[in-house]
């Protein structure tokens, strides 16, 4: 398993990259040569992490289940009962990139959500139908 880092900064003159977990000490900074050239000079390194490369997936989950979310809500709305692990042989079939079980879990019930709404919201409205019930039909009562 690999690291992965992003660009703080990337032009032809100076490069500065950082690791993706938030906290994490690694660094590598590079400054061109000169101006007509493309070699590079490393001019600050920090090599050591302070996690394990697992961490970098748990830092994914949003993104890849926000976004896998929205490529199978559609699908999930003819099969509701698909697995997780179905949902990772589709996606990476049809796009070409993995998901952990949790990712895939996570993208399920977020496009469930989407299809179905989130309960909490459903309860908000039993205030409304009791006052609707009480004033459609005085003899009803209403706790």
């Amino acid at each position: 398993m690999q690291f992965t880092y992003k660009f703080l900064k990337n032009s032809p003159g100076k490069i500065i990259c950082v690791c993706k977990v938030e906290g994490c000490p690694w660094k590598l900074s590079a400054y061109a040569m000169g101006k007509n050239t493309s070699f590079l000079v490393v001019r600050h390194f920090i090599k050591n992490h302070k996690h394990s490369a697992q961490d970098v997936l748990e830092s994914t989950h949003s993104f890849r289940s926000n976004l896998v979310s929205s490529i199978i809500v559609d699908k999930l709305r003819l099969t509701p009962d698909k697995l997780p692990n179905d949902i990772r042989n589709d996606i990476f079939k049809e796009y070409g990139f993995s998901l952990t079980y949790h990712q895939a879990w996570t993208a399920k019930e977020k496009a469930l959500a989407e299809i179905n709404g989130v309960p909490k919201d459903s309860y908000m409205l039993i205030p409304w139908i009791c006052n609707r019930l009480v004033k459609t039909d005085p003899q009803t009562l209403s706790i």
